[in-house]
């Protein structure tokens, strides 16, 4: 709050699941995050939107574990990129889509184990998907 020890308002950013488009809004700590130092507002709230809604898909409210294998639609935009690094670097096995021959190298840079070209978005065909996975995260 303002004129408290936890710093101005402009220090923090938050991630709301409903009601956040409004002037005022309400929320518990736990969505709090501080904005890092030398970054602005505006250089944070994207990384806080992209990965603070994977990790509350994938993690809070998926349970994804490592070991699991996850299926990443749209894996070179903003939310699908955070899913595939984070997925990753939970110890995950991850598939990434894309509709582009020229994105296999960036999903794979992210940290993809596999990425499966499906200009037509049928990769359910392609036999890494069939096998099954643990989770989909359409991005």
């Amino acid at each position: 709050g303002r004129g408290t020890e936890c710093g101005a308002p402009e220090d923090f950013l938050a991630l709301t699941a409903n009601g956040g488009y409004a002037e005022y809004v309400v929320a518990g700590d736990s969505a709090f995050v501080r904005v890092p130092d030398g970054w602005s507002a505006v250089e944070a709230a994207p990384v806080q939107c992209t990965y603070g809604t994977v990790w509350h898909g994938a993690i809070a409210r998926g349970g994804l574990l490592p070991g699991e294998t996850v299926l990443v639609t749209g894996a070179s935009g903003g939310v699908g990129a955070a899913a595939v690094r984070l997925a990753s670097r939970l110890g995950c096995k991850v598939i990434g889509t894309t509709t582009s021959e020229k994105k296999v190298d960036f999903i794979r840079s992210l940290g993809a184990d596999h990425v499966v070209v499906a200009p037509d978005n049928r990769f359910f065909k392609d036999s890494r998907v069939k096998g099954g996975v643990d989770m989909v995260l359409e991005c």
